[in-house]
C-alpha cells in the first residue's frame, strides 16, 4: 500500500513538471495569436494531467503453463541485499512537508489579514467592496466561497474617478472567472508537491497569466493609458496567499502587463481556434498521462490434465545432463524429504539429510498431498532400467529404455512438480492462518469500539452537568450586572462613540481617530471591571446556592 502511494505521487509530479515545462513554452505564442485569456487556459493542461494519473491502469493479461521451462545446471545465484530506505519513512516526510507547508500557508494568510487592519464597508464603490486601515496594501480580492474586493485607505487620493472605475472592474473580472477558488486550489497543489520545484514556478506564472487575462477582459472598455496610469500607481506589496492582488508581486510581472497594453486583442475567430488548440492538448495530455502508468499485470496460469500418463512425456531434442545432487531416492519417503526440503530452502548437498527425518514428514503431510503417492510410483518405475516406455519426440514413436540422462531430467521435472504443489499448500495454510487472525482483531476492535462508546457516553454526560452549572453561573451574573446603572451608561458611551467613529472616520484626522479608540478602549476596560465584579459577585451567590 505505502509503495502505491509514493509510486502514485511520483507519477503525478512527473505528469505536473512536463506539463508545466510545455505551457511555459506555449504561453508567449499563444497571447500573441489568441489572446491572453487563452494563454490563461492554458494552465488547466498540468492538473488535469495530473487527475489523468489517478484513473484505472490498464489491464495486461500473461497466460503460464503450469509446468515451468526445465532449467538444468548451476542453482540460483544468491546477491546481498543492499541497505535501503524504508518506504514508510519516505511517506512520513512527505505528510510532514505537506503539514508544514499548510502551516506556513495559514501564516502568511494571517499576517496579510492583519497588515489590512481594521475594514469597513464602501457603499458608494458597489457590493462587497470594503476599505482597509492601510495604504500599502491592496486593491485586491480575499477570500475564496465568499470573496470580497479591498482597497487601500487612499484609494480616493491615489486614483481618479476613471482610474478607480477601472481598478475595481478588473477586481470584479477576478471574481467573475473564479480566481480565488483557482489560487486556493493552486495553493493547495503547492502544499501537497511541496518538493517540486516545477509547481511553485507554474504558481508563480499562473498568477501572471491571470493578471493579463484580467487585464484582457477589461481593456475592452477602458483607454489604454488611463490603464497604463492606474498600474504604475500601485505598490508593489506582498501578494495574499489566498486571493488575487493588484499588482503582481514582482516588478518584472508589472512590466510584463504593461508592455501587453500594446497588443491588439485577439478576434474571435483567433479566440475559438485557440480555445481549440487548449482542448486537444489537454485530452493529449491526459492520454500520454494515463499511458505512461504501469500496466496492471494479471498472470493466468493454465492447470494441466490430472492422472497423467509420465511414460508419454515428450522429450527435448537434446538432453542435458542432471547435476549429481539431484540423483532421486527411490522410495516414496525420500522423494517426500526431498521437497520438504526444497520448500525449506536447503541447498540439494543436503539430500541426505532429509532423508534421515522423511518417515516423519510423509505421515504429516498424507492428507494435505494427495497426489505425493503417484509421483513416488514414478521415481519408483524410473529407477528400473529396463523397463519399456513409450516415447513421442517431433511426431514419431519408438518404443525403448530410457537412459540415465533421460531418467534424471523427468526425476527432476516430477521434484519440480512436488515443490509446486506444496508451496500451493503452504499458502494456503498461511491464508487460513491470517483469516483466524483477522477475524480475532475484528472482535477485539468490536470490543473496543464498544468500551469507546461507552466512555463517550460518561463523558458527555459529564460534560452537559458541567455546562448545566457553567450557564446558571452565567444567569446569575448576567442578572446581577443587568441591576448596575454604570455598566449600562459604560455600555451606551461605547456606543456612542462606536457609532461617531463608524460616521466621521472620513472627516477626522488620523490623530482624531486615535483619540477616538484610546477613549473607547478605556470604556471597553472599565466594562472589563465591572463584569468581574458581577462575576464574583455571582460566585458568592452560587457558593452561597451550592451551601443551601
Amino acid at each position: 500500500m505505502v509503495n502505491e502511494i509514493l509510486s502514485l505521487i511520483v507519477r503525478t509530479n512527473i505528469a505536473l513538471a512536463v506539463c508545466v515545462l510545455l505551457v511555459l513554452a506555449l504561453r508567449f505564442p499563444t497571447r500573441r495569436l489568441a489572446g491572453a485569456r487563452i494563454a490563461y487556459a492554458l494552465w488547466l493542461i498540468p492538473p488535469l494531467a495530473a487527475a489523468a494519473c489517478f484513473l484505472p491502469a490498464r489491464v495486461e493479461i500473461i497466460t503460464l503453463p503450469a509446468m515451468p521451462p526445465l532449467h538444468l545446471g548451476a542453482g540460483p545465484a544468491t546477491h546481498a541485499a543492499g541497505p535501503s530506505l524504508d518506504p514508510r519513512y519516505i511517506l512520513a516526510a512527505w505528510v510532514g512537508g505537506v503539514a508544514i507547508s499548510l502551516i506556513v500557508l495559514i501564516l502568511r494568510q494571517t499576517r496579510f489579514a492583519r497588515a489590512l487592519g481594521r475594514l469597513s464597508r464602501r457603499a458608494d464603490l458597489g457590493e462587497r467592496v470594503l476599505a482597509a486601515e492601510s495604504n500599502e496594501h491592496g486593491p485586491a480580492v480575499i477570500g475564496v466561497l465568499r470573496p470580497v474586493i479591498i482597497t487601500p485607505a487612499d484609494f480616493d487620493a491615489r486614483f481618479s474617478d476613471e482610474e478607480r472605475r477601472i481598478v475595481l472592474e478588473h477586481e470584479r473580472a477576478h471574481v467573475a472567472q473564479g480566481d480565488p477558488i483557482i489560487n486556493a486550489l493552486a495553493a493547495a497543489l503547492q502544499c501537497v508537491n511541496w518538493f517540486n520545484p516545477f509547481v511553485h514556478l507554474g504558481v508563480r506564472t499562473l498568477r501572471v497569466d491571470q493578471e493579463l487575462a484580467c487585464d484582457a477582459a477589461v481593456l475592452a472598455t477602458a483607454a489604454r493609458r488611463s490603464y497604463a496610469e492606474a498600474i504604475l500607481k500601485t505598490q508593489i506589496a506582498a501578494g495574499a496567499p489566498l486571493g488575487c492582488a493588484w499588482p503582481s508581486h514582482s516588478l518584472s510581472a508589472l512590466k510584463e502587463r504593461i508592455a501587453m497594453l500594446k497588443h491588439n486583442l485577439p478576434t474571435r475567430t483567433q479566440r475559438i481556434l485557440g480555445v481549440t488548440a487548449v482542448g486537444i492538448a489537454s485530452v493529449a495530455a491526459c492520454a500520454v498521462a494515463w499511458a505512461s502508468q504501469p500496466a496492471r499485470v494479471v498472470v493466468a496460469q493454465t492447470h494441466a490434465t490430472p492422472n497423467a500418463q509420465p511414460a508419454a512425456t515428450p522429450l527435448p531434442p537434446d538432453p542435458l545432463t542432471a547435476p549429481a545432487a539431484y540423483v532421486a531416492p527411490a522410495s516414496s519417503a525420500a522423494a517426500t524429504a526431498y521437497a520438504e526440503a526444497a520448500l525449506a530452502g536447503a541447498d540439494p548437498d543436503d539430500v541426505n539429510d532429509a532423508e534421515d527425518a522423511s518417515d516423519a514428514a510423509d505421515d504429516a503431510d498424507a492428507q494435505d498431498m494427495p497426489d505425493a503417492h503417484d509421483f513416488s510410483v514414478d521415481l519408483a518405475q524410473l529407477d528400473d532400467p529396463n523397463r519399456i516406455v513409450t516415447i513421442t519426440r517431433n511426431g514419431r514413436t519408438e518404443h525403448r529404455r530410457l537412459t540415465p540422462q533421460e531418467r534424471a531430467e523427468i526425476r527432476v521435472q516430477i521434484r519440480q512438480a512436488m515443490d509446486q504443489q506444496r508451496a500451493a499448500m503452504a499458502q494456503a495454510r498461511v491464508a487460513i492462518r491470517q483469516a483466524h487472525v483477522a477475524e480475532l482483531a475484528g472482535r477485539e476492535a468490536a470490543r473496543r469500539a464498544e468500551l469507546a462508546g461507552e466512555q463517550a457516553q460518561r463523558q458527555a454526560e459529564l460534560a452537559s452537568r458541567d455546562a448545566e452549572r457553567v450557564a446558571a453561573r452565567h444567569a446569575r451574573m448576567a442578572e446581577l450586572a443587568s441591576h448596575s446603572p454604570e455598566l449600562t451608561a459604560e455600555v451606551n458611551a461605547l456606543t456612542a462613540e462606536a457609532m461617531r467613529l463608524e460616521s466621521e472616520s472620513v472627516h477626522m484626522s488620523q490623530a482624531q481617530r486615535e483619540e477616538l479608540r484610546e477613549e473607547m478602549r478605556r470604556h471597553q476596560e472599565r466594562i472589563h471591571e465591572i463584569a468581574e465584579e458581577a462575576r464574583d459577585r455571582a460566585d458568592d451567590a452560587n457558593d452561597d446556592h451550592d451551601d443551601d
